[in-house]
């Protein structure tokens, strides 16, 4: 928990477009009803573009919890709920240039300096979107980060959650943040100290793949629309329901 003595939550400045002008916001216009006990998602398709896209989200997320636990003045030692799913298999984490030899435990080097730990908070996951969704209904997660455009093939159905699912997941879910939107609605800025531990992170991961990597934006950028629309998305995810 590294990041509980070094980030405090005005490190990250928030700003939602609205009625038609970019208008500052606070953490909780970002995530509505916030609980410390909240179970954060983030869906990795390719391994890179998770910790690139939803760092700077999670890294607030995970400020303001611990600032929550600063505030009841008591000692802790605790870690937020928050979980990586990720398509790894027998041959290795799925990137943008293909798979790499990789064990799920040496993900935590990316993941673990956002204090995404331990190895629990690593999850291993099929790679289609339906597989996703099945890790998400599982893990009852209450917000989800989920990269836009990622939807169920027809020409590759994963196994079907049962239609219950859908309604669970209607309830549990309080907010979806579609990264990389083509039209984004909430941004996030942070300082040269957030900054510093998000690069760190992506150059953590970068290393135990040898991939390439490139220094954060300046500006992260979050499409956030409500759980009900997402799961219309999801629909070819359920098995038809039985009246």
């Amino acid at each position: 928990m590294h990041t509980s003595k070094v980030l405090k939550i005005t490190d990250f400045h928030f700003i939602r477009y609205t009625a038609g002008r970019w208008e500052p916001q606070t953490i909780n216009d970002f995530i509505p009803a916030y609980h410390e006990k909240d179970r954060i998602g983030v869906v990795s398709p390719y391994v890179e573009d998770g910790l690139a896209c939803s760092s700077t989200a999670v890294l607030a997320l995970c400020t303001l919890f611990y600032d929550r636990l600063r505030d009841k003045e008591e000692a802790f030692f605790d870690y937020p709920q928050h979980f990586a799913f990720m398509d790894i298999n027998a041959e290795g984490v799925n990137t943008q240039t293909g798979r790499r030899p990789c064990r799920l435990q040496q993900l935590g080097a990316g993941w673990g300096h956002l204090d995404v730990w331990p190895e629990s908070q690593w999850i291993a996951s099929g790679h289609r979107a339906g597989d996703f969704l099945r890790r998400v209904y599982e893990f009852h997660i209450d917000c989800l980060f989920w990269p836009e455009g990622f939807i169920p093939q027809k020409d590759n159905p994963a196994e079907k959650l049962p239609s219950y699912a859908r309604r669970l997941l209607n309830q549990r879910l309080k907010a979806v943040y579609l990264y990389r939107p083509e039209e984004g609605d909430f941004e996030i800025k942070c300082t040269p100290t957030a900054k510093k531990i998000i690069n760190q992170s992506q150059i953590n991961l970068a290393e135990t793949l040898s991939l390439n990597t490139q220094p954060m934006d300046k500006i992260s950028r979050y499409r956030l629309i409500d759980p009900a629309m997402f799961l219309a998305q999801m629909e070819d995810c359920f098995q038809l329901e039985i009246s």
